[in-house]
């Protein structure tokens, strides 16, 4: 699988080579989660590069790939460039340093290359890569409804956090990204950082979480009320779950997602609360499978 993506990737190369270094990229082409190795994309094949603290470990689990040992990964990396006659190499300008890149300018060529072409395959998802989504989302689910049986007066936001991370630690994830419990007025705070106060009655409590289950990302955010909901609250909560609805029934292959952010920004602005708007509606991953249909993983408003 991994030596098939691979070779995807280098029929896609408008260099000799291509270097990869950022570790999502590196965990797509060769499934591992590992930081702290470079990976060279050649016509011959693929090399990496690492120290002795990574090496012996890469050459048991890295299928047909090359590993070269070295204790100076720079120096070792133009050696082989040098003896293999690799005069220019492509690279995203985004995801390598300006000061590393101008430490293999010195001795290569660096071409910035658009489109990446790891991207260009990355959003390509086959089925396998599509029900890791689907489970990492379930596990996301499953989450927010252990987190909503904690939510109760007296207990923290930090402890609610604590467990959430706990209950994905369990299921064999980790958070894709700290997770948010915001109660009473912090729930304002489209990115709280989870303190010491603790939950009251009649709080609302914002919880925003996700995880990453066999390298792939969920991400789900859920608004709870406790006891009573006031008038304000259930008004505010209406507008958002309508704005929340139209940008979805907006949602289709081939609009922007600055569409979808217009048509819910519009039917909150026409309820008077525009200015009060500050986040985006959608961030997107839109992607096409290898049959060639399409579709859209999405994060959309806080309302279920």
């Amino acid at each position: 699988m991994y030596s098939s993506r691979i070779g995807r990737v280098v029929s896609r190369l408008k260099t000799p080579a291509y270097l990869v270094t950022f570790s999502a990229d590196i965990h797509y082409l060769a499934g591992i989660p590992l930081e702290g190795f470079w990976l060279l994309l050649t016509r011959e094949g693929a090399v990496a590069f690492a120290s002795p603290l990574l090496a012996g470990h890469l050459r048991c689990v890295l299928d047909g790939i090359k590993v070269i040992e070295a204790s100076n990964i720079l120096k070792a990396f133009e050696r082989f460039c040098k003896i293999n006659n690799v005069k220019e190499i492509g690279f995203n300008p985004q995801k390598l340093s300006f000061a590393l890149a101008g430490k293999l300018a010195a001795k290569v060529t660096m071409r910035p290359v658009e489109p990446d072409p790891v991207e260009a395959e990355r959003i390509i998802k086959d089925t396998g890569e599509i029900e890791k989504i689907r489970k990492s989302c379930r596990l996301a689910v499953r989450a927010y409804e252990y987190a909503g049986k904690l939510v109760r007066p007296g207990v923290t936001e930090e402890q609610i956090g604590f467990k959430i991370e706990e209950y994905f630690a369990k299921n064999g994830a980790k958070p894709s990204f700290p997770c948010i419990v915001a109660s009473g007025p912090n729930s304002a705070n489209p990115h709280h950082i989870n303190s010491a106060r603790k939950i009251e009655e009649n709080d609302v409590v914002l919880i925003d979480l996700g995880c990453i289950l066999h390298g792939y990302c969920s991400d789900l955010t859920r608004t709870l009320f406790l006891g009573k909901i006031n008038r304000f609250r259930a008004r505010i909560y209406s507008v958002v779950r309508a704005a929340h609805h139209l940008a979805i029934r907006r949602l289709k292959s081939g609009v922007k997602a600055s569409a979808i952010d217009k048509t819910a920004r519009r039917t909150i602005s026409a309820c008077g609360y525009g200015r009060q708007f500050i986040h985006s509606t959608v961030s997107a991953l839109k992607y096409t499978n290898r049959r060639g249909s399409a579709g859209m993983i999405i994060r959309c408003l806080n309302p279920a």
